[in-house]
């Protein structure tokens, strides 16, 4: 009995590559927007029709042939050659990139869900530690991290709360102050 399966994933980045004689091929990375991804290689009718596509979008793929699979996280590969097993869905609206500057001046290029905030999951951890080696916070303005109001993007006011409102829920992670 064979079973049909498809992968569901946001298209993170897309490069161009060749092989050895020089056949052109693209390598997809796609994310779940929680810390998983795969890779998907993309050769000849599927390369040709989709090498223009962007990071953010949501494909869905039919039956890619799998490459290597393994225990380890994120050393999935799978290989599509037919463009009609691939199926764009639409944009992601929580797909963003790291806002952080690396220690090497360039930007940071790890994929986040906008949903959780603007910094990916290592640059939240290490401004948390420095902040975390700070003799008193509260002289380093650390109180309550701004958050954002999903529906149009402003920021709530942390210090007023609605009646029977619990204003410690309002505090992400504590008493942090991010400052990047």
């Amino acid at each position: 009995v064979k079973c049909d399966f498809v992968l569901i994933g946001v298209l993170a980045s897309s490069e161009r590559k060749y092989t050895a004689q020089k056949k052109r091929f693209l390598v997809w990375k796609l994310h779940d927007l929680e810390g998983a991804s795969i890779t998907v290689f993309l050769f000849d009718e599927a390369d040709d029709k989709h090498r223009y596509e962007t990071g953010g979008s949501v494909w869905a793929i039919l039956n890619p042939k799998v490459i290597r699979s393994s225990s380890e996280a994120g050393s999935a590969a799978f290989s599509v050659t037919q463009a009609q097993k691939l199926l764009r869905i639409g944009m992601s609206r929580d797909f963003g990139v790291c806002k952080a500057i690396r220690k090497d001046g360039q930007s940071c290029k790890n994929v986040i869900n906008l949903e959780y905030g603007e910094y990916c999951e290592y640059h939240v951890h290490a401004e948390y530690k420095k902040m975390l080696k700070t003799p008193r916070l509260e002289l380093h303005g650390a109180s309550c991290a701004p958050i954002r109001n999903p529906m149009n993007g402003s920021f709530i006011d942390t210090r007023r709360f609605p009646t029977g409102s619990d204003p410690t829920r309002m505090c992400v992670g504590g008493s942090i102050g991010m400052s990047f």
